[in-house]
């Protein structure tokens, strides 16, 4: 991608992101924080998404996590708990 691409492509991001924040000061009389606080995530997530890309885009999962996946999707479904995700990261020393 030539230099001249790559500033296009990023004017391009950053006017998407004023849109989104247009759009979000003219409603933040009426947000919540926790509203506003989703909503700029949101739009970084998605400008970084197209910056950067996914890079697990056309990756497979091994067939081993699929597998622990169906038994935890099946385990919900019955109605078994699971380890809150707040817990876990406190088990590991995350702050969440």
């Amino acid at each position: 991608m030539a230099d001249r691409d790559v500033c296009q492509f990023g004017l391009y991001n950053v006017l998407q992101l004023a849109e989104v924040a247009e759009e979000a000061i003219m409603r933040v009389k009426d947000l919540s924080s926790e509203e506003l606080k989703a909503l700029v995530q949101e739009a970084v997530e998605e400008a970084l998404l197209e910056l950067l890309g996914d890079p697990d885009r056309g990756l497979e999962l091994k067939e081993e996590i699929k597998e622990r996946l169906r038994r935890s999707l099946e385990r919900a479904q019955h109605g078994e708990r699971s380890i809150p995700a707040e817990e876990v990261a406190r088990k590991v020393g995350l702050s969440w």
